[in-house]
């Protein structure tokens, strides 16, 4: 073997290490501008508190005739800006007609009365099929992961839910995005890895 050839396996060689430690640090250093975008926002409703990262946004607030407080993010801003989403945060008070005696944030039981509540209120219908309902826990509250596809003239649209049952009612987290979007991939579970449920004032400040 020559000089020559032991130089060019060499030089191979090194070329070869150098590959791959730039290919790692590059997989190392890669970073999601749409999960870092996230904003900390918190929002409050008649006792409970809801702490989560959402995307830079508008949030409009609405009062349902059903007593559910909405919490809307509107206006989109930066990467997100023209981005075919949807988000939705909404608080309802537990009603019991005995009063909140009976009423157990963490009773299993009464969070898959939830979950059917909901699976009745959202049912799979007309292009519905359920990819996701598992059960979780979040910030020591129990909860429910819910995600459907929606397909008509073959485009499908995930609509993401994360039900959380706080101490004086239930929080949905609902995440409505393109199937084909799979760039908010990371920000979605981001998002929902964020949440934090807290108390609050029962009242306003005027």
């Amino acid at each position: 073997m020559t000089m020559q050839t032991l130089f060019t396996r060499a030089a191979s060689l090194a070329l070869l290490v150098f590959m791959c430690a730039f290919g790692a640090a590059h997989a190392e250093i890669h970073i999601d501008r749409y999960a870092t975008s996230l904003n900390d926002v918190t929002v409050k409703d008649r006792g409970d508190l809801l702490a989560i990262a959402l995307p830079p946004s508008e949030l409009k607030e609405e009062r349902l005739d059903t007593g559910a407080q909405v919490f809307t993010c509107t206006n989109f801003q930066g990467v997100y800006k023209d981005l075919d989403l949807s988000i939705h945060l909404t608080h309802t008070p537990y009603v019991n007609p005995k009063g909140t005696a009976n009423i157990d944030p963490m009773s299993q039981s009464q969070l898959e009365e939830s979950v059917t509540r909901f699976n009745k209120e959202h049912p799979l219908v007309g292009g519905m099929e359920s990819l996701r309902n598992e059960r979780l826990t979040v910030d020591k509250h129990l909860a429910a992961r819910i995600t459907q596809r929606f397909t008509a003239e073959k485009q499908q649209t995930i609509y993401d839910t994360l039900l959380v049952r706080a101490d004086r009612g239930e929080w949905l987290i609902e995440v409505v995005y393109k199937a084909d979007s799979p760039i908010l991939n990371e920000a979605i579970e981001t998002m929902f890895s964020s949440v934090q449920i807290g108390r609050a004032s029962l009242f306003r400040r005027l």
